[in-house]
């Protein structure tokens, strides 16, 4: 938005330098500043922290410094810009010098990612130019099935996710729990595959610049799910063309971008599909299933007044399935789903200090599933399952910087949204360690009107070097249906540094979940949205710079949900199911309380090219039934992540990750036989059992090609390296009765066995 400085003529002049190592480090005359940085990051271990604002895409280096110590170096390039650096917590924060306050239109910059890096305890960025636990590079080499950025969140501790689905529960909540956003704007269940387990997100992650994903407290415009916030960013566009074409192991895309720095305009486009249904159909022709989805991204930026841009983007995304079991049992689903969202977001620097953000936009989604089950189980089902959703949003915020440690944000957000259900099922099922046959048919044929309305005041202060404040309250109003509550909501976060290499960093909040419109579990026999669901939290967090490159993090946290809404849920056959209403582990699970806490510890150290971490995390989520206190059946009391990256050679790198975790609780069933009477089954307590642990060894192997014009990065990656079976759940049960006992042995539901794959991706 803003004009050339001299300097950047400069730079841009000079075409031709020789490279000259600072360190390990080649720095390049003419090289994007940002990549210098990044390079100082990677081999040398400084962590730069920095927003597109500060640091342009466009802003290049003019000089290298004649110097080995690789702290001056960064110093003087930043200089270059009437750039600074200021110490936080082993990082450098770039700012701008006291001459460039007021740049240009005499704006104050406004922070941004610097503040959740600064204060939030629970905050992890991934990628981007904040990233504080991966950075962009990280990311791209990190093994991640299916190109998928929803899955990258599964490397942070404290998530608990299945290898089946793109969801991920976040220190004991449910999945639904999680709030996704894109650049602004929330999505929806942005899952592809949705009638079998949702499988892959809609977000291609050759697209992500930054996500930031909070686990604790986070902003009040963050407000409307009570368990975590993802926020993806979209990645800025390098002056000139940015096209890339890649074919992954089961996905293939094309990116096209553009950007005009004369006039601050840029162009991001993208089309992805995959092509599982091709692999499929090529290793077993005869296959059950035939899954297929594609996705289109197109986001336009422009200013359109002096100190004003406004950014246009589309999200669509579609996906159909076929399920055909025709050997023994019989079943079959046609499923198909679609994602779509249009949205506007206008952001103003209005004078010294003031600024605001409008967006306004529209989603649609909707989702169909059609079949039978015959036979199986016992159980024989006709479901018909059509929904749709459709509605407005739109929100503003109003940021204003009294000075330099004072900043306040006052906004207020609306969505009217239309639900409408098309639901009927016939069942005939025989319950698990329930006598008797169970029939019943059910039909949801309605549409619901709901909204929603929010507002908050947010208030940041920064007493010194040492002690800054984050807090904020929030109203908001559930509308869904006939229903009608308020709610009040508040976050403190509060982040002590007696040293730069040390922070001490607190974080308490409640955040209230309500019903949509479309979360109506019809399928159940719901007809009535639940009242709001409100959670507190207390997060405490410690971070430490050890020595050279390496940083300590350990944090502590407990969650309580006071009136947890019900639910329904399978206690074995849940994961993957087609038809989840017509199985006869389907239970009501209508807890008093639910709670969960832990201890997450993660060490890390990045040197000369390579980086490792190991994180630990000691949780337990739990809730109360009938007074007695049972397991979540996502609850994890142990996991391990490891991880190792290292660059080689010419354009070599390889990078490992190494997952292991408890296995989840089940249910065990207790077969009861005496001599000359019938044979019993019952059902043990809840989540009283455990499936086995689970292990996942990952590796991804890769090497950059620099052609005259272009890049070629290949790469060959496995996931299950060990080929271990971890079991996600279970899938029947043996029993063998003897003369005296009634053994009942559980067969468990197999993971993703060893599935390698290639990949290229050609920048041109």
């Amino acid at each position: 938005m803003c004009r050339h400085s001299p300097r950047l003529a400069l730079s841009l002049l000079v075409l031709l330098g020789a490279p000259v190592l600072a360190g390990n480090t080649a720095i390049d005359v003419g090289q994007p500043l940002s990549q210098a940085l990044a390079e100082l990051s990677r081999h040398e271990g400084l962590a730069t922290v920095y927003t597109s604002e500060v640091v342009r895409p466009s802003m290049r280096v003019v000089s290298v410094p004649q110097e080995t110590d690789p702290l001056i170096v960064r110093a003087a390039l930043l200089a270059q810009h009437g750039l600074r650096c200021r110490s936080v917590h082993v990082r450098c924060v770039v700012e701008r010098g006291p001459d460039l306050v007021a740049p240009e239109r005499g704006r104050i910059e406004l922070p941004t990612s610097l503040d959740r890096v600064d204060v939030w305890a629970g905050y992890y960025g991934l990628a981007g130019s904040g990233a504080g636990f991966l950075d962009d590079d990280d990311v791209a080499a990190l093994p991640h099935f299916g190109d998928d950025t929803l899955r990258l969140a599964r490397v942070i501790p404290g998530v608990a996710a299945s290898d089946s689905s793109a969801r991920f529960h976040v220190r004991g909540g449910e999945t639904d729990a999680v709030s996704m956003r894109l650049d602004g704007f929330e999505l929806y269940r942005p899952f592809h595959l949705a009638s079998v387990s949702e499988a892959i997100g809609i977000i291609d992650a050759n697209l992500v610049g930054a996500i930031d994903l909070y686990t604790g407290a986070w902003p009040s415009r963050f407000g409307g799910r009570n368990g975590a916030v993802m926020d993806v960013s979209t990645r800025e566009v390098e002056a000139g063309r940015d096209r890339r074409i890649g074919v992954g192991g089961i996905t293939a895309f094309y990116t096209h971008g553009w950007r005009d720095d004369d006039h601050d305009r840029d162009l991001l486009a993208s089309v992805r599909r995959g092509y599982l249904d091709f692999v499929l159909d090529y290793v077993d022709p005869d296959g059950e299933i035939d899954p297929a989805y594609r996705d289109v991204l197109l986001r336009w930026r422009q200013p359109v007044a002096e100190g004003q841009r406004l950014t246009v983007q589309l999200l669509s995304a579609g996906d159909d399935v076929v399920f055909d079991d025709a050997d023994g049992d019989r079943e079959r689903l046609d499923g198909e789903s679609g994602h779509h969202y249009f949205w506007a977001r206008l952001e103003s620097d209005w004078s010294n200090g003031l600024a605001s953000e409008t967006v306004i936009g529209h989603a649609a989604l909707r989702r169909e599933r059609a079949g039978f089950l015959s036979g199986r189980l016992d159980a024989n089902a006709v479901v018909r399952d059509h929904r749709e959703l459709a509605g407005w949003r739109f929100s503003h915020a109003t940021r204003r910087q009294t000075d330099r440690e004072q900043r306040y944000e006052l906004g207020l957000e609306w969505r009217a949204e239309e639900a409408d259900y098309d639901y009927r099922s016939r069942v005939e099922v025989r319950p698990i360690a329930r006598p008797g046959l169970a029939r019943f048919s059910r039909q949801f044929n309605q549409r619901i009107r709901g909204n929603h309305g929010a507002a908050w005041l947010d208030y940041e202060r920064t007493w010194s070097q040492h002690w800054s404040m984050r807090s904020g309250l929030r109203v908001a109003h559930f509308a869904p249906g006939e229903r009608s509550d308020t709610e009040l909501d508040a976050h403190l976060a509060l982040a002590w540094s007696p040293l730069p290499e040390r922070r001490l960093r607190l974080s308490a909040a409640r955040a209230t979940q309500g019903q949509r419109s479309d979360e109506l579990a019809v399928e159940d026999g719901e007809e009535r949205f639940a009242a709001p669901e409100p959670a507190t939290q207390i997060v405490l967090a410690w971070e430490e710079h050890i020595s050279r490159g390496l940083d300590l993090r350990a944090e502590v946290y407990a969650l309580r949900w006071n009136d947890p809404r019900p639910r329904w849920q399978n206690l074995f056959f849940g994961d993957g199911a087609r038809f989840p209403e017509a199985e006869p582990d389907r239970v009501r699970v209508d807890p008093e309380r639910a709670r969960s806490a832990g201890l997450e510890l993660t060490l890390s150290r990045r040197h000369s090219g390579s980086r490792w971490w190991a994180s630990y995390a000691l949780s337990r989520a739990e809730e109360r039934i009938g007074g007695v206190w049972q397991p979540r059946s996502w609850d994890q009391p142990h996991s391990v992540q490891l991880g190792y990256d290292r660059e080689f050679g010419e354009g070599w790198r390889l990078s490992t990750l190494l997952a292991a975790r408890s296995g989840w609780p089940t249910t065990p069933l207790i077969g009861e036989h005496q001599l000359g009477q019938n044979l019993s089954v019952r059902l043990g307590e809840r989540n009283s059992a455990r499936v086995p642990h689970y292990l996942n060894l990952a590796a991804r192997l890769s090497r950059d090609v620099r052609l005259a014009n272009s890049m070629v990065t290949a790469y060959f990656e496995v996931f299950n390296l060990l080929n271990r079976d971890n079991p996600t759940g279970v899938s029947g049960f043996d029993i063998r009765v003897g003369e005296r006992d009634l053994v009942i042995q559980p067969r468990f539901e197999s993971g993703l066995p060893i599935v390698p794959s290639i990949g290229v991706i050609w920048r041109l």
